[in-house]
C-alpha cells in the first residue's frame, strides 16, 4: 500500500531519479534510472517497515 504512494522525479538535467513515499519520513532512494529507484524504495521501505516494528512505532495513518 505504501509504495503505492511513491513519487519520483528526474533530476540532475535527467541523469538520475530520485523517489520517495509521502508519509513515510526518511524513506527515498536514488538511482541511475526509474526502475533501478523503485527497486531501491521498496528495499528501502521494507527496512524501514522492520525498524518500526522492532522499536514499537507506529506506522503512519495513510
Amino acid at each position: 500500500m505504501m509504495a503505492k504512494l511513491a513519487t519520483y522525479e528526474h533530476i540532475e538535467h535527467g541523469s538520475a531519479c530520485f523517489g520517495s513515499i509521502r508519509g513515510a519520513q526518511g524513506v527515498w532512494a536514488k538511482a541511475v534510472n526509474r526502475k533501478e529507484c523503485e527497486k531501491k524504495l521498496r528495499e528501502v521501505l521494507e527496512e524501514w517497515c522492520l525498524l518500526k516494528l522492532q522499536k514499537l512505532h507506529a506506522f503512519p495513518a495513510l
